[in-house]
């Protein structure tokens, strides 16, 4: 029986179970092969990459009262990490090793890759978004052997089929092989059409870490469930149109019937004692009326709480009293920016404000918290376009906002527009993105990099507070005085306290 080893190099997010991950490891399993998954998540080898109290800080959650359910992580080396994971080969003995990653893992998995040719010859594969939107670099570094473009479950199960008949299987679809000094470029197979046709979820490969994440002040047991895949929009700074059009494909949305997602949210709930469902879907109310029968199925069968991110499209009356129903929580929708100019014309999001406005307003009337995310550094972007923002945010009344900064992935309509500014202004954007630190590249604007993190820190804290305490908080969040210190920890606790109703430190009013 032919093994594989996975190895999930992240740093960044704890509490989570890729579906990717999951649905790879059913399949293989269920197949008869072996799998074991390598993840780095309870390790922490690169410090302060996971950090709850930047949340915190920016009033993205509530400081939770059960801590004690966090299961710990383990302070290592790089180098400690290595002899574990040596070990950990040498053990196991698989006949492939593989690598998941997107572009901000893959400088760990090549360090990683690399030192494990020093003493093995297992084949390595490296799967996931990054090889997909960067074939020819991932393919040409040293310790990959093979890479896997698209979705990788039928490739992946051809390769351990073929290496287990002791076939040759440089021809597979979806892989490209390095063998004898030529690499072998293959062709996509085609998309799952019918992803009811998947396996259930494997989520025994992951540590007990995966399971919990905090909402609201609580630490609950968490499901990562993806009733859908794929994306039905074109965003100008995402991955997936370039994906979709690999495969020729008008649509490369999937959702899985009510039928399928009720038998796997039944059996993932009562094996693993679920209290609480994280869903990945980058949208999750689709269709009106197959959503109204899922909502339907998911209230009388399911009723767990749960999170969701949508569309301000997808949120009216009908859809948010039916998600209310269901047991929704929080939706989060990705707004981006209060410029419509700059939506439309740079990330191609062609939705006007009074839609967002009215989808944030309606998830409140039915009492659904809400999730901004908000795209700084886009080009073009300007600090008039930031306070309109702002502005917005406070009118929609919007729960939480999120803030990231907009990065130009290669193969996304931002960057084939802009890539030549971007490699004039930054020559080593195409390096390996360390996820040790946060890349900010604005270009087209007179707004520098530094400013562009100092208003992305305070966003939040703007959001919160009277128009006329903006310059003081500019003030105070720049200042070594003692005085504006103080006063600026005690405006934050006074933000903490007016969200979530009581004073984020034991000690008070203390600052």
């Amino acid at each position: 029986m032919k093994k594989f080893l996975l190895i999930y190099p992240n740093q960044q997010e704890v509490g989570c179970k890729p579906p990717a991950i999951s649905t790879l490891a059913a399949v293989v399993k269920q197949a008869g092969y072996g799998f074991k998954l390598i993840d780095m998540t309870p390790y922490e080898i690169i410090s302060g990459i996971v950090s709850k109290e930047i949340g915190e800080e920016r009033f993205e959650y509530k400081k939770v009262s059960n801590p004690e359910r966090f299961p710990p992580r383990t302070k290592m080396s790089l180098d400690d990490f290595k002899a574990l994971l040596r070990k950990e080969i040498e053990e196991y003995r698989p006949d492939l090793i593989g690598f998941t990653t997107i572009i901000h893992f893959f400088s760990m998995a090549k360090k990683l890759g690399a030192f494990i040719k020093t003493f093995s010859s297992v084949p390595i594969i490296v799967g996931g978004v990054h090889p997909t939107a960067c074939p020819e670099d991932v393919i040409r570094e040293p310790f990959v052997d093979m890479i896997c473009i698209g979705e990788g479950e039928g490739a992946l199960l051809d390769l351990l089929n073929r290496m287990d008949e002791g076939k040759d299987f440089t021809d597979i679809k979806n892989l490209w092989v390095k063998q004898d000094g030529k690499i072998h470029k293959n062709s996509l197979r085609s998309i799952i059409e019918n992803i009811d046709t998947l396996p259930f979820p494997d989520w025994e490969v992951f540590p007990e870490i995966q399971f919990y994440k905090p909402y609201m002040g609580q630490v609950y047991k968490y499901g990562d469930i993806e009733r859908s895949r794929g994306c039905p929009f074109n965003c100008g700074y995402c991955i997936n149109p370039y994906t979709h059009s690999l495969y020729g494909k008008k649509s490369f949305y999937r959702v899985k019937s009510t039928l399928r997602m009720i038998e796997e949210l039944h059996f993932l709930k009562d094996k693993y004692r679920l209290e609480f469902i994280r869903f990945w879907d980058e949208l999750f109310v689709e269709n009106r009326s197959k959503f109204a029968e899922f909502s339907r199925a998911y209230t009388k069968e399911i009723n767990l709480p749960f999170t969701i991110e949508t569309t301000g499209e997808s949120i009216n009356d009908d859809t948010a009293r039916l998600l209310k129903d269901m047991n929704c929580q929080s939706a989060s929708i990705g707004f981006e920016t209060g410029s419509e100019d700059l939506r439309k014309r740079i990330l191609n999001k062609n939705t006007k404000n009074t839609i967002y406005l009215n989808a944030f307003k309606t998830l409140k009337k039915f009492g659904i918290r809400t999730v901004a995310f908000i795209m700084l550094a886009i080009p073009e972007d300007n600090e008039e376009n930031y306070w309109d923002t702002i502005r917005f945010l406070k009118e929609a009344e919007a729960d939480t906002v999120c803030v990231s900064f907009l990065y130009p992935f290669r193969n996304t309509a931002i960057r084939n527009k802009y890539g030549d500014i971007y490699k004039k202004l930054y020559p080593h954007i195409d390096d390996d993105i360390a996820n040790t630190k946060l890349d900010i590249y604005p270009i087209c604007t007179d707004v520098p990099k530094e400013k562009w993190l100092e208003l992305g820190n305070l966003m939040p804290i703007y959001k919160e507070v009277p128009e006329w305490l903006w310059p003081l908080i500019n003030k105070c969040a720049k200042s070594e005085d003692p005085k504006d210190v103080a006063y600026f920890k005690f405006l934050k606790q006074l933000i903490y306290k007016n969200k979530y109703g009581e004073w984020p430190d034991k000690d008070g009013l203390k600052a």
